[in-house]
């Protein structure tokens, strides 16, 4: 008995935490496919929280959504078209670009202010290829303001992206 209550409290993160496709319909007004991933935390302390999912129509490319909430009332934006840089274990550069203009927004509870965006960027097939094959630990993400870096120093949090894209059929995938 207290060995598989041990092995339920051993195996409860990764099953609670596990990334898994949250979206796999049919649109019933568009026809699309649609499929999305669950959200994925690349970072979370001090008030900053930092969050990820993928996002496929059809046989289209697939899109990286990053949420952003920090503690504090800087207000920025991002452009179509701005920069989310993602650097590799093996110093590359993963270079994905906004595909919409984005405005962060506040909110207040109690004497504590947030800060939240949410902006989407498309993968591309190169892209996809060396962020399956490396370690991705650091974001830079350029906004009005200059930009916000992430450093992600959990070894976990650093293949996240990886694997939600492994949960996507690649094989339809075109540039």
């Amino acid at each position: 008995m207290k060995k598989t209550i041990l092995f339920l409290i051993a195996i409860l993160p990764l099953i609670g935490f596990a990334q898994s496709i949250k979206v796999d319909k049919i649109d019933e007004f568009t026809k699309h496919h649609v499929i999305e991933s669950s959200w994925f935390t690349i970072k979370s302390n001090f008030g900053k929280e930092y969050k990820c999912k993928l996002s496929k129509i059809d046989s289209d490319k697939i899109t990286l959504v990053l949420k952003m909430v920090t503690t504090g009332s800087m207000v920025y934006s991002i452009n179509a078209g701005d920069e989310l840089m993602l650097k590799l274990d093996n110093d590359s550069i993963v270079t994905l670009h906004c595909l919409e203009y984005v405005i962060s927004s506040m909110s207040h509870s109690g004497s504590i202010t947030s800060t939240f965006s949410q902006q989407r960027y498309s993968l591309y097939y190169n892209d996809i290829k060396q962020i399956l094959e490396h370690k991705v630990f650091k974001f830079r993400v350029y906004t009005s303001e200059g930009y916000i870096e992430i450093d992600i120093l959990n070894e976990d949090n650093q293949i996240k992206l990886s694997n939600a894209i492994k949960l996507f059929s690649l094989n339809d995938y075109n540039n």
